[in-house]
Protein backbone atom coordinates (compact mmCIF):
# COMPACT_ATOMS: atom_id res chain seq x y z
CA UNK A 1 0.00 0.00 0.00
CA UNK A 2 1.30 3.39 -1.03
CA UNK A 3 1.12 6.92 0.45
CA UNK A 4 -0.25 10.20 -1.17
CA UNK A 5 1.77 13.29 -1.21
CA UNK A 6 0.23 16.45 -2.39
CA UNK A 7 1.26 19.99 -1.07
CA UNK A 8 3.70 18.78 1.42
CA UNK A 9 1.26 16.59 3.33
CA UNK A 10 0.58 13.04 3.26
CA UNK A 11 -1.84 10.54 4.05
CA UNK A 12 -0.99 6.75 4.04
CA UNK A 13 -2.27 3.59 4.65
CA UNK A 14 0.87 0.95 5.86
CA UNK A 15 0.90 -2.35 7.10
CA UNK A 16 1.48 -1.62 10.73
CA UNK A 17 5.28 -3.08 10.61
CA UNK A 18 6.12 0.31 8.48
CA UNK A 19 3.71 3.02 11.08
CA UNK A 20 6.74 4.12 13.25
CA UNK A 21 5.37 4.97 16.96
CA UNK A 22 2.37 2.87 16.35
CA UNK A 23 4.66 -0.59 15.43
CA UNK A 24 6.43 -0.17 18.55
CA UNK A 25 3.44 -1.17 20.18
CA UNK A 26 3.17 -4.55 18.64
CA UNK A 27 7.43 -4.74 19.55
CA UNK A 28 7.43 -2.76 22.65
CA UNK A 29 9.44 -5.18 24.56
CA UNK A 30 12.07 -6.15 21.60
CA UNK A 31 12.05 -2.26 21.04
CA UNK A 32 12.72 -1.52 24.81
CA UNK A 33 15.77 -3.89 25.10
CA UNK A 34 18.31 -2.21 22.35
CA UNK A 35 19.60 1.36 21.67
CA UNK A 36 16.89 3.37 20.07
CA UNK A 37 18.19 5.21 16.61
CA UNK A 38 18.32 9.11 16.78
CA UNK A 39 17.20 10.31 13.53
CA UNK A 40 16.61 14.01 14.49
CA UNK A 41 17.38 16.21 17.48
CA UNK A 42 13.89 15.06 18.43
CA UNK A 43 14.39 11.87 18.26
CA UNK A 44 12.92 9.68 21.32
CA UNK A 45 16.45 7.49 22.43
CA UNK A 46 15.41 7.08 25.93
CA UNK A 47 13.79 3.70 26.80
CA UNK A 48 11.84 5.17 29.50
CA UNK A 49 10.47 8.31 27.49
CA UNK A 50 9.71 5.81 24.77
CA UNK A 51 7.77 3.22 27.46
CA UNK A 52 5.29 6.41 28.52
CA UNK A 53 4.83 7.21 24.97
CA UNK A 54 3.62 3.71 24.09
CA UNK A 55 1.62 4.01 27.09
CA UNK A 56 -0.22 7.06 25.69
CA UNK A 57 -0.45 5.38 22.13
CA UNK A 58 -1.94 2.35 24.00
CA UNK A 59 -4.66 4.01 25.78
CA UNK A 60 -5.12 6.95 23.51
CA UNK A 61 -5.16 4.81 20.29
CA UNK A 62 -3.50 8.00 18.27
CA UNK A 63 0.12 8.23 18.00
CA UNK A 64 1.73 11.86 17.45
CA UNK A 65 5.08 12.61 16.27
CA UNK A 66 6.51 15.79 16.02
CA UNK A 67 9.82 16.04 13.81
CA UNK A 68 10.88 12.85 15.53
CA UNK A 69 11.80 10.71 12.05
CA UNK A 70 12.78 14.26 10.12
CA UNK A 71 12.79 18.19 11.05
CA UNK A 72 9.96 19.79 9.77
CA UNK A 73 7.81 16.81 9.63
CA UNK A 74 5.17 15.81 11.69
CA UNK A 75 2.24 12.91 11.78
CA UNK A 76 -0.88 11.63 13.39
CA UNK A 77 -1.37 7.87 12.94
CA UNK A 78 -3.93 5.07 14.29
CA UNK A 79 -4.08 1.42 13.81
CA UNK A 80 -6.86 -0.05 11.84
CA UNK A 81 -7.87 -3.05 14.12
CA UNK A 82 -9.31 -5.82 13.12
CA UNK A 83 -10.71 -8.55 15.33
CA UNK A 84 -8.95 -5.95 17.96
CA UNK A 85 -5.62 -7.14 16.48
CA UNK A 86 -3.55 -4.19 14.31
CA UNK A 87 -3.30 -5.27 10.97
CA UNK A 88 -2.25 -1.72 9.69
CA UNK A 89 -2.43 1.93 10.74
CA UNK A 90 -3.78 5.15 9.11
CA UNK A 91 -1.57 8.05 9.01
CA UNK A 92 -1.56 11.80 7.97
CA UNK A 93 2.10 13.60 7.61
CA UNK A 94 2.21 17.38 7.27
CA UNK A 95 4.81 20.13 8.06
CA UNK A 96 5.67 21.26 11.16
CA UNK A 97 3.82 24.57 10.55
CA UNK A 98 0.47 23.25 9.52
CA UNK A 99 0.49 20.34 12.26
CA UNK A 100 -2.78 20.73 14.44
CA UNK A 101 -3.02 17.30 16.21
CA UNK A 102 -6.00 18.49 18.06
CA UNK A 103 -7.69 18.41 14.90
CA UNK A 104 -6.10 15.56 13.38
CA UNK A 105 -5.93 13.23 16.00
CA UNK A 106 -9.85 12.82 16.04
CA UNK A 107 -10.22 12.63 12.22
CA UNK A 108 -7.48 9.79 11.60
CA UNK A 109 -8.78 7.80 14.09
CA UNK A 110 -12.34 8.02 13.71
CA UNK A 111 -10.82 7.00 9.83
CA UNK A 112 -8.92 3.93 11.40
CA UNK A 113 -11.78 2.89 13.32
CA UNK A 114 -13.88 3.30 10.18
CA UNK A 115 -11.76 1.40 7.99
CA UNK A 116 -11.26 -1.48 10.20
CA UNK A 117 -15.36 -2.08 10.94
CA UNK A 118 -15.37 -2.17 6.74
CA UNK A 119 -12.87 -4.67 6.82
CA UNK A 120 -14.49 -6.97 9.32
CA UNK A 121 -17.73 -6.28 7.35
CA UNK A 122 -15.63 -7.48 3.78
CA UNK A 123 -14.00 -10.28 5.83
CA UNK A 124 -17.59 -11.73 7.34
CA UNK A 125 -18.96 -11.91 3.62
CA UNK A 126 -21.16 -8.35 4.72
CA UNK A 127 -22.12 -6.04 1.66
CA UNK A 128 -22.20 -2.79 2.20
CA UNK A 129 -25.16 -0.61 2.22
Amino acid sequence: MGAYESNGIGVGIRPVRDRGNYMLLVLQEEALSRPLRRYTPRSITDPKVLARELDSIRRTGIAIEREEAAMGGCCVASPVLLAGEPIAALSVSVPKDRFAPELLAPAVRTAALALGRVLARSSTGQSEG
